[in-house]
């Protein structure tokens, strides 16, 4: 019985293999992410095997989240790991993340003193945003939700990298909503970093595909990706 079990199991891997190359084994799947996207799941995702495509290179490409998003709906890209978009029926989402924003800010802030910032104690304060045309739908729902709390700042500074916020944080105390891993970058040279405990504003980062992809190599990839995260 055991030889009999290992020859099925031999069969079966040499069937698996003839329909890889079937397949083309040098199939490319072509990713987008943003330069804010979490180091960790970039690793993960470039990790991932798929024996039904053993020679599966993964292409990236970088962009903002909702022009990645447009791309994927377009077809220009197969997949892409976004933030911050909403849902539409044109695209599948794989919820990989859903983590707070990071509230950058001087280690000498009062605000410093407490483990995680609520949105009524920004008020009136100078704020740091990533542009809109870049994050348009997170821009909008950080200013919708602080206007339903009577929450406004004094003023918005605009910005369209990380890099750019230490300078501003310093010079005009102000607060920047950041995903973590943009706020940790920062997180030197008299700046520091705290979580927003605001329920209504969570950066939830999704593994987004057509809704009506017919690629098996895609359908396989987001497969093995929800095995990986899970």
């Amino acid at each position: 019985v055991e030889e009999t079990i290992e020859a099925v199991s031999h069969t079966e891997l040499a069937v698996a293999a003839a329909t890889a190359v079937f397949n083309g084994a040098d199939d490319i799947l072509n990713l987008g992410k943003s330069a804010y996207t979490d180091p960790f799941l970039v690793s993960t995702l470039l990790s991932i095997r798929l024996p039904l495509f053993p020679g599966m290179r993964i292409k990236q490409w970088s962009n903002y989240s909702n022009e990645l998003a447009r791309q994927v709906i377009s077809g220009d890209l197969d997949a892409a790991v976004t933030t911050g978009v909403p849902e539409t029926p044109k695209l599948s989402l794989l919820r990989l993340a859903d983590n707070p924003f990071y509230i950058a800010m001087a280690i000498s802030d009062p605000l410093g003193q407490h483990r995680e910032l609520l949105l009524e104690q920004m008020q009136d304060r100078n704020w740091v945003l990533l542009s809109r045309h870049a994050y348009s739908y997170l821009y909008d729902m950080i200013l919708f939700v602080g206007s339903g709390k009577n929450v406004r700042p004094k003023d918005i500074f605009h910005v369209m990298s990380p890099e750019e916020v230490s300078e501003i944080i310093l010079e005009h105390q102000a607060l920047a909503f950041l995903p973590r891993s943009a706020a940790w970058r920062i997180s030197r040279d008299g700046i520091t970093m705290r979580p927003l405990s605001e329920p209504q504003l969570r950066l939830v980062t999704n593994l987004a595909v057509r809704s009506d992809t017919k690629s098996r190599l895609v359908k396989e990839f987001v497969r093995a990706t929800s095995r990986k995260m899970d």
